[in-house]
């Protein structure tokens, strides 16, 4: 695999060993060349985004951060609950993405628009990391307990997740009034695409087209 770039530029490497040539040119002086040898050890970032959520409604989904759907409005991606987490709004080549590293646990606040997610079906959420093993994923209601699930993660890959919210409402949690999400975990997680969805117009559109 050969890359090239200018100096100062940036570029995405892998996990491997790199001969790295730096040619220098110049119109009065020679060029001058110098290579070295470097191994990359660890990627602690991901070099690709996550794969492109399907077009939908916006009457079927309640996005909370996503780039292909509307977001509700007044969220707080790093409201101050005491967590150790750090906050980073990441950027992937103009693809957003929220990174939160030393992970204790961290909260996603829209309490002042709090949600009825009464109709949505499934919770999706997108998760990298480099050294993370799980998490833990709460939505908060107003009224109710806080409940989880936990999702085992693998490194350096994508990890997407489709939660039936029934693993939720089994338990006890009432989604009719949600105001936050919590997560809990360690290491570092990028999280793209959290967001809810109903598949009622899905499935009437089907019906008519049976």
């Amino acid at each position: 695999e050969i890359l090239s770039g200018l100096v100062g530029s940036e570029m995405c490497i892998r996990d491997r060993t790199y001969s790295l040539k730096v040619i220098a040119k110049g119109g009065a002086i020679e060029t001058t060349e110098y290579t070295v040898d470097f191994e990359v050890t660890a990627i602690l970032a991901p070099l690709v985004s996550v794969a492109t959520p399907p077009n939908r409604s916006e009457l079927d989904v309640i996005s909370i951060f996503s780039g292909s759907y509307t977001d509700v409005a007044g969220i707080d991606y790093n409201p101050n609950w005491g967590q150790q987490t750090i906050y980073t709004a990441f950027d992937l080549n103009g693809d957003a993405m929220l990174q939160y590293s030393n992970l204790n646990y961290q909260g996603i606040d829209f309490s002042a628009n709090v949600q009825d997610a009464s109709a949505m079906e499934t919770l999706h959420i997108d998760v990298w990391t480099a050294d993370a093993t799980s998490i833990d994923i709460f939505p908060i209601s107003v009224t109710s307990d806080e409940f989880f699930v936990t999702k085992e993660l693998v490194a350096d890959q994508w990890n997407s997740f489709e939660i039936p919210v029934s693993d939720f409402t089994d338990q006890g949690l009432v989604i009719s009034d949600i105001k936050q999400f919590k997560l809990v975990g360690s290491g570092s997680v990028f999280i793209d695409n959290l967001y809810s969805v109903s598949y009622t117009h899905l499935r009437a559109h089907e019906t008519r087209e049976d």
